[in-house]
């Protein structure tokens, strides 16, 4: 019997598909007629198509108010069935209800109503409306709520109470918090007649404003309930309570706490408020400690202030002290007010990095001066001196607002081999000014060795054994040919006897590179070109405790950093190394503003968890703050970072980053970071400041490790103007040319680095072995060098971009205290 042959012959419209199946017999070649028995027929029912759209996409409610939004789902392929709408992912505290549908034609629209409580957090949600219909028909759209809190102001008195006499005035401070209340606060006073007060630039669009409280002389003595009101468009009115003393007294002297360090002055005004006499005031200081005097200017006649100077000398002990000042009149009587005094410690320490260097004859080599200052931000001079002929010293700012400078040391070829010695002085001028007793004087010792005449030789070592070896490597001496070097097993050593070498060298990640060192800086030891293999990393989780929605806090540990918010506690931390690492915690708090937690000694699994970590737990702390000057931003903008360097691995943790504006002189500011309780000896702070370059300059860096958090001073290194320019040659080679001033401050190397396409070249040379005066760097010719890899070298014709960076440090390792680093980069196109 022949096979079975199926014929499907169908029919459809645009709502469903119909089939009917025939079974027809074939026999012996010949189509018999079909059964009508075997005739199978049915139907087939398409599943429904729709779209979902909301306008708009996002809305803005504020808490305990309410929003809409229009939600449209479109019939598609001829389908006109019904349609129903719901919703889904709503949040606690969140209401979101849909009307009744409209249907126009294929489209259904409905309002979507979203209302949101009085205590949902502020913050993003998102809702998904779905509509459904017909055969397994579904669409869905999102619609983002934005909650924004309700717009509120805050005042804070600088004092909860003050005490004035009849006829007199005291500052008051207030501080405005704002929530979603951008508009100017007016402020007022409401309190009892005669009490009255003047308030600074009121309405007041900041956060801070100054007021001068008054009192008639016809209020009668007594303690009275005022207070301060804020009031600002679209936020309630706040009240700011203010207890006033008015006392029976006719003369009073006010004045505010002082602080200062040792070997210098510091000023404070006194306030006269008298009662019914203009008398002049003869003032005298009780109280003082040792080395410190008091001396006052005004305060004759009916004047309303006066001015009381403290110079502290050098030797006076440091700590707080109460000093009482005190101002008598003929027929007002005495008044006394008190004051504290606080004394800090203040002193230059000066490090020689190295305190030893080898120098050829006719060559130069440098070191780096840093200081450590204690409470002392005034001018250091700096003065070098050698007693031998044809050796000198020199510093490249012998005038320090900052922290460091470089020394170099010249040694002409007449010079005989052996040791010599050279003298360093720092001078810590006085910072009150002629008068004030100065810090002493501090000195140090660089020891000098003159190694051989130049017709001597040493070896020079490259070391690629640890990783790939380079595709060719070249060598120089002095100003002579070009010459290939063989290497064994990654190890390429040659032999240089002048003062000056280099050496060039091509990989793949790298591309071209030029390297450009002295006698003695290439020969000191090998030189190890590997990079290591980033350490292996891996996530850790924890869970934050938070007491309110404002509380945004930064985890960090090992190098690695996840953010934890009330909405989301849970946190995870990626990029964590292996070993043994610190939890730092930053934030501010509802309730205590900003904060600190450190968890110590942490050696975790992938995957574990720190468990439940609070930053106003038993780790935690408030911040120490310090002052910060930085010098040298010559019109710039820029960044000051705090970080934190503990643990083993002296990872940095990040505490804190300001931005400053463009500033034309010193920037002075404050710096936040961990008390002297909360450290171990080996835990340091690193400041980083970094400009950028706002006034047309380059960008440019300086930084400093230190354990304790103290009063600092730095300076970024001087703006300098690259001239970077192609030279003629088979392909692309850029030169770099500095004035002598610019070398003076570029600190140990110069690399000047352009890529074009996806080819990179790079040139880099220490400062001393560019010899004194302009510095003039560029990509030497290495065409006629054997085996030169002509198409690592960026073509003749190709353009693209290119950097300068001046680096230097004080050779001290970054968990170290005084360690030192400053940079100075520019960048251009060719």
């Amino acid at each position: 019997m022949s096979p079975a042959e199926i014929v499907i012959v169908t029919s459809h419209n645009r709502a469903s598909l119909r089939w009917t199946f025939f079974a027809a017999c074939a026999a012996s070649g010949a189509v018999a007629a079909c059964n009508l028995d075997r005739v199978i027929e049915g139907t087939h029912t398409p599943e429904t198509q729709l779209a979902a759209a909301i306008q708009p996409t996002s809305v803005t409610v504020p808490q305990g108010g309410t929003a809409t939004a229009s939600v449209a789902v479109t019939r598609l392929g001829g389908f006109q069935g019904d349609i129903a709408l719901s919703v889904t992912d709503v949040p606690p505290n969140v209401d979101v209800t849909i009307g009744p549908a409209v249907a126009t034609g294929t489209v259904s629209t409905s309002t979507v109503t979203v209302t949101v409580g009085a205590g949902v957090p502020a913050g993003s949600y998102a809702v998904t409306v779905r509509g459904t219909g017909g055969n397994n028909g579904a669409a869905s759209a999102s619609l983002t709520i934005q909650v924004t809190a309700v717009p509120a102001i805050t005042l804070t008195l600088s004092d909860q109470t003050l005490t004035i006499i009849r006829g007199g005035g005291a500052p008051l401070g207030i501080a405005i918090a704002r929530v979603n209340a951008p508009d100017p606060v007016t402020l007022s006073l409401i309190g009892p007649a005669g009490i009255t007060a003047v308030i600074s630039a009121n309405p007041v669009s900041g956060s801070n404003a100054s007021a001068t409280i008054s009192v008639a002389p016809s209020v009668a003595p007594g303690t009275y309930a005022v207070s301060l009101r804020g009031s600002s468009a679209g936020a309630p009115d706040r009240l700011a309570a203010l207890t006033l003393v008015v006392p029976a007294d006719s003369l009073q002297l006010l004045t505010s706490e002082a602080e200062t360090a040792q070997a210098s002055v510091v000023s404070r005004d006194i306030l006269i408020n008298r009662f019914g006499s203009g008398d002049a005031l003869a003032f005298s200081a009780e109280g003082l400690p040792a080395n410190v005097s008091a001396s006052f200017q005004g305060g004759s006649g009916s004047e309303a202030s006066a001015t009381v100077t403290f110079a502290v000398g050098a030797a006076a002990p440091t700590g707080t002290f109460i000093v009482t000042l005190r101002g008598r009149s003929q027929r007002l009587g005495d008044a006394a007010v008190q004051l504290q005094l606080r004394i800090l410690e203040s002193r230059v320490a000066m490090t020689l990095s190295p305190p030893l260097v080898t120098v050829n004859p006719g060559s130069m080599a440098t070191l780096a001066l840093t200081l450590a200052r204690t409470a002392f931000t005034g001018v250091v001079n700096i003065e070098a001196s050698s007693s031998t002929s044809g050796v000198s010293i020199s510093a490249a700012q012998s005038s320090l607002t900052g922290n460091s400078t470089v020394l170099t040391v010249a040694v002409d070829r007449s010079v005989a081999p052996g040791s010599y010695s050279a003298t360093v002085r720092a001078i810590a001028l006085p910072a009150g000014g002629a008068g004030t007793p100065a810090l002493d004087p501090i000195a140090g010792t660089v020891t000098i060795t003159v190694g051989p005449s130049s017709g001597a030789s040493a070896s020079v070592v490259l070391d690629w054994s640890a990783c790939a070896s380079p595709q060719w490597v070249a060598m120089q001496d002095g100003t002579g040919p070009w010459t290939p070097v063989v290497g064994t097993q990654g190890m390429y050593q040659f032999t240089v006897s002048t003062d000056r070498a280099g050496f060039a060298y091509s990989t793949p990640s790298e591309g071209l590179v030029v390297r450009y060192g002295t006698f003695s800086e290439l020969s000191a030891a090998p030189i190890v070109l590997c990079t290591g293999a980033p350490p292996s990393t891996k996530s850790v989780r924890g869970s934050a405790q938070h007491a309110g929605p404002i509380e945004v806090f930064t985890w960090q540990m090992g190098g690695g950093s996840a953010v934890s918010t009330q909405a989301a506690p849970d946190f995870t931390i990626t990029g964590v190394r292996d070993g043994t690492h610190d939890l730092i915690g930053t934030g501010t708090t509802q309730q205590g503003g900003y904060r600190y937690a450190l968890t110590r000694d942490l050696n975790l699994l992938a995957g574990e968890s720190v468990g439940l970590v609070s930053i106003v737990g038993p780790n935690s702390f408030a911040p120490a703050i310090a002052s910060l000057g930085v010098g040298g931003l010559a019109g710039d903008s820029g960044v000051v970072t705090m970080s934190y360097l503990s643990g083993s691995a002296c990872t940095p943790a990040e505490l804190r980053k300001v931005g400053f504006g463009a500033t034309a002189g010193n920037l002075a500011t404050f710096i936040y970071g961990v008390p002297t309780v909360n450290q171990r000896a080996d835990d340091y702070h690193l400041l980083e400041i970094a400009s950028g370059g706002g006034a047309g300059h380059g960008a440019r860096t300086a930084s400093v490790s230190f354990h304790s958090l103290l009063p600092r001073s730095v300076a970024l290194p001087a703006v300098v103007a690259p001239t970077v320019q192609p030279i003629a040659g088979p392909y692309k080679r850029l030169q770099a040319q500095l004035d002598a001033t610019a070398v003076a401050s570029a600190g140990s190397t110069v690399t000047l680095r352009y890529v074009g396409g996806t080819h990179t070249s790079t040139v880099t040379a220490s400062v001393a072995s560019l010899g004194s005066g302009a510095l003039v760097l560029d990509m030497p010719d290495l065409s006629g060098v054997g085996g030169f890899p002509a198409a690592a070298a960026i073509a003749s014709n190709a353009s693209g971009t290119w950097s300068l960076a001046l680096n230097g440090s004080n050779g001290q390792p970054l968990c170290s205290e005084g360690a030192t680093r400053w940079s100075s980069t520019h960048r251009g196109t060719f």
